[in-house]
C-alpha cells in the first residue's frame, strides 16, 4: 500500500506544483509597442499566480546600436501599484520565471501576479545614459491576470 502512495503522489506531484506557474510565449502578436492603439498586440491572460514563465526561445528581438547586439540584458516587471522589479537576462538563455523569489527593486517584495492587475512586461537592454541609467525596450507585453 506503502508502495501505491509512493507511486501516486510522484505521479500526480509534478501536475500541482506545474499549476502553480504559468507560462507565456514572448512573439509579436502580444508586443505592445505599436504606432497607434490599432496596432497594439493581444493582451495575455493568465489566472492568479506566483509566478510566470516566459519563453522566448523563437523571438527576434530587435537590434540595439549602443549595444551592437540583439540579446537584452534585462527584464522589468512594471506593476499596477507603479513599483518596477528586474531581472538579469543572460545571453543563450530564453526562458525565466518572474516571481518574488527571483524578482527584485532593491526595497519591496514583488507580491506576484494578483487579481484584477495589469502588468508590464519589459524586455530591454539597460544603459547608463546621460541622464543616468535608462532602458532601451526591444519588447513590451501587457499581462492583465483575471
Amino acid at each position: 500500500m506503502r508502495t501505491l502512495w509512493t507511486i501516486i503522489l510522484v505521479l500526480i506531484a509534478p501536475l500541482a506544483l506545474a499549476s502553480d506557474s504559468q507560462l507565456i510565449k514572448i512573439d509579436d502578436d502580444h508586443l505592445q509597442m505599436g504606432t497607434s492603439q490599432s496596432d497594439l498586440g493581444e493582451v495575455y491572460r493568465i489566472p492568479p499566480t506566483q509566478s510566470l514563465i516566459i519563453d522566448a526561445s523563437d523571438y527576434q528581438f530587435i537590434y540595439v546600436e549602443e549595444r551592437k547586439t540583439r540579446v537584452p540584458n534585462t527584464i522589468m516587471v512594471l506593476t499596477a501599484d507603479k513599483k518596477r522589479y528586474f531581472l538579469e537576462w543572460k545571453d543563450g538563455i530564453y526562458k525565466y520565471t518572474l516571481s518574488p523569489e527571483t524578482l527584485t527593486d532593491g526595497a519591496n517584495t514583488f507580491h506576484g501576479f494578483v487579481s484584477g492587475e495589469s502588468t508590464m512586461l519589459a524586455i530591454g537592454s539597460r544603459l547608463v545614459g546621460k541622464k543616468g541609467p535608462e532602458m532601451k525596450i526591444q519588447w513590451l507585453g501587457l499581462v492583465q491576470t483575471e
